[in-house]
């Protein structure tokens, strides 16, 4: 119910007050006062919405009166009207100096009384109405947690609330008046080139604007804060733009979060914690180095293999063989110093750098964690299973200069300890046959690989890569890479890339890679079943010339259509190679070639390489996809990369799916396309394309490289 307009009539003639009441009373809530004191006494604690006081009274007049009630706290504002029979010019004047809002003369005409006192209260109502609204709206913008700065037309502040005055350091009373620009001082990242306030872009286009990504808002004090912004056009109520509306948000803290889980990521096992392989070579070599300013001091070096992981994996899957590494990490680190160094270097495979420390007490250690892990007994529903752990011991010194050397020995050792029954440590002492055997292993490889690709020993597999938000898409494929060894096993990159690598032999094999796929497409009498097929690119590949020169040619002259193309390149491999990387993906793009930019996230400038590098989709890291589902900083980096792309109108493809929980969240962060174990195996390309498999037997390349590279 609509509450009633308060009146308050102050008068000493009763018959005047009965008329009054007789008129308002049945519209409003009337109350009456026969003096000036009464009257007061009555204020005390009330606020009408009108006061009506009759100018000529006993005691206090009506002018002294008023003078009272203005001096009341909250009364200043408060419509008073004036009765009165007296019509000279002098009290007319006085009463307006008083703040006198109407005078109604005597005799009433009750109608013009009526009509007064309504319009004016209605004014009342309609002040009021607005006063909350504006304390509404100054609490509502107040009480937000973005900064927000209103200008007018000519782009001057008119008004901000309190996060925008701490951001920026101006306080609303000094900023009012002030161009946005003076107060609003932004500046990318990087390059520190001043950026145009959103806010004069909007009121020239009349549309919103965002801000470029890296902006940095300096503030007056000096301070710096790294935001994100949008501005928009303030119309009026005929559409008219009579200013804009600035709101940013400091995203400071968000940004350095982002950093420490790459940085933390990019040296880290994803799943178990530890450091990773290339963060403990990085650890090794230090120490190695160290070593030749102490040549005496004795270090040792622990590579440890579990013995029936396979087991357990196998027979309960991934996710139950990820809590056993998880497990085996922390029995581990129960066993060494709080100084030591413990990595998983990958698989079941875990690495300890014991520094200052002889082979005596190395041996120690390593029998402790043996112990240990031969005591452990994991149980998953039914099964109970026994891990138990092989150690390879290595002694070293100055002698030893380099890391790959040292770990070959250690795996060495760890093989041994395999071969004379497992469950046990065996010790390495002989340096010099290490490494023979490593310069003679790597040059076998280099061997084995210029015959494999002249007797076509490589064979091509491929794996679906599925679309999950477009469903009404093909799906694409990557193409993999096998070796098939005189025993006819295949054998795994993992094994043979390095060799390749060091021996310069990778470009020759992207190429003859890349020959062959094309050779297997123009067998298939149609395509459109897939999207795109991805071939994927080594470093020193993309960092040649004249590779680049074959590629292209290949591409051009291969018959195959240039939107079902795509080259895959590894983040490191495009930073490493920046300049060549963006000359090459240009090339092929004029070609109608799309890029993937594979393994994202995984180094530590990831976003701050992303808008050089004019890539059509971000391939995200395994690391972070395979314990999405578990690990909040891994969903919060997906979503990050997925948020990303999408800003730079670039598509995500999410590697190592292996579980319904981590596809059913990349399907709702907006990932664009899934790959993995979950989705489809690895099978031969022939197979998948539907073709025989005596295809496998051409020998010849349609384009033969001339250029080496890795």
């Amino acid at each position: 119910m609509k509450t009633k307009q308060t009146i308050l009539i102050v008068d000493d003639s009763v018959p005047n007050l009965q008329l009054l009441g007789h008129t308002l009373g049945g519209e409003y809530d009337v109350q009456f006062a026969t003096s000036g004191p009464e009257a007061l006494k009555l204020l005390d604690g009330r606020m009408p919405d009108l006061i009506v006081l009759d100018v000529m009274m006993d005691g206090m007049d009506g002018f002294e009166l008023c003078t009272h009630i203005h001096k009341l706290p909250n009364f200043q504002d408060t419509p008073i009207v004036f009765l009165t029979a007296l019509d000279d010019e002098a009290s007319e004047t006085r009463g307006l100096a008083l703040g006198a809002a109407d005078f109604i003369y005597k005799p009433f005409n009750v109608k013009l009384i009526r009509l007064r006192l309504g319009n004016l209260l209605r004014r009342v109502a309609m002040a009021r109405s607005l006063e909350e609204e504006h304390e509404l709206l100054r609490i509502t913008l107040h009480s937000i947690g973005d900064g927000v700065i209103t200008t007018d037309i000519e782009g001057r502040v008119s008004l901000m609330n309190g996060v925008a005055a701490q951001l920026t350091g101006w306080l609303q009373s000094e900023a009012q008046g002030l161009p946005i620009d003076q107060v609003f001082s932004i500046v990318h990242e990087t390059s520190r080139r001043s950026i145009q306030a959103p806010a004069m872009r909007c009121l020239a286009e009349h549309r919103v604007v965002g801000l470029p990504n890296n902006t940095l808002l300096i503030s007056r004090d000096g301070g710096e804060y790294l935001i994100e912004d949008s501005a928009a056009p303030i119309r009026d109520r005929f559409n008219k733009v009579v200013g804009a509306v600035v709101v940013f948000h400091d995203v400071t803290e968000q940004r350095r979060k982002i950093d420490e889980a790459f940085a933390f990521n990019a040296t880290h096992d994803a799943l178990t914690g530890l450091i990773n392989a290339t963060e403990f070579n990085v650890r090794l070599m230090r120490v190695l180095k160290q070593s030749e300013v102490n040549p005496d001091t004795k270090h040792c070096l622990l590579l440890i293999n579990l013995d029936q992981f396979r087991l357990a994996n196998d027979a309960c899957g991934h996710e139950v063989g990820d809590r056993v590494l998880q497990n085996t990490a922390t029995l581990i680190e129960k066993c060494i110093r709080a100084g030591d160094t413990l990595a998983r270097l990958g698989g079941d495979e875990f690495a300890v750098l014991l520094e200052n420390c002889p082979a005596r007490s190395g041996q120690l250690v390593a029998e402790a964690i043996c112990d240990r892990l031969d005591r452990y007994r994991f149980i998953h529903d039914q099964h109970r299973f026994r891990i138990g752990a092989s150690i390879g011991l290595v002694e070293f010194d100055s002698h030893w200069t380099s890391a790959s050397v040292l770990l070959q020995a250690s795996d060495s050792a760890c093989r041994t300890a395999k071969e004379a029954g497992r469950n046990r440590v065996h010790t390495f002492f002989n340096l010099s046959d290490a490494v023979t055997r490593e310069r003679a292993g790597v040059a076998n490889w280099a061997t084995r690989l210029d015959n494999a690709m002249e007797m076509d020993h490589f064979i091509l597999y491929a794996q679906r890569i599925q679309p999950l938000q477009d469903t009404q898409r093909p799906p694409s494929m990557e193409i993999l890479l096998r070796l098939r060894d005189e025993n006819g096993q295949l054998v795994s990159p993992g094994v043979f890339i390095p060799a390749a690598e060091r021996y310069h032999i990778a470009a020759r094999l992207d190429l003859w890679v890349l020959n062959k796929t094309i050779e297997l497409l123009r067998m298939c009498a149609d395509l459109n079943g897939w999207d795109k097929i991805s071939i994927n690119l080594s470093g020193q590949s993309i960092g040649d010339k004249k590779v680049h020169a074959n590629l292209i040619d290949a591409v051009r002259d291969s018959g195959i259509a240039k939107d079902k193309l795509c080259f895959e390149v590894t983040e490191t491999s495009a930073i490493r190679n920046i300049e060549d990387a963006i000359s090459l993906i240009n090339q092929l793009k004029s070609l109608g070639i799309k890029f993937s930019l594979d393994d994202f996230g995984s180094g530590t400038s990831s976003f701050g390489y992303l808008k050089a590098l004019p890539v059509d989709y971000l391939k995200i890291d395994g690391q972070f996809v395979r314990t999405l589902a578990t690990d909040p900083v891994d969903f919060a980096t997906v979503r990050c990369i997925a948020d990303m792309a999408n800003l730079l109108h670039k598509e995500t493809v999410a590697e190592f799916v292996e579980t319904e929980s981590a596809l059913r969240m990349l399907t709702t962060l907006g990932v664009d396309y899934a790959q993995g174990y979950l989705l489809h195996k690895p099978e031969p390309l022939n197979q998948l394309l539907g073709l025989p498999s005596s295809v496998n037997d051409v020998r010849k390349p349609i384009h033969e490289a001339s250029a080496v590279n890795g």
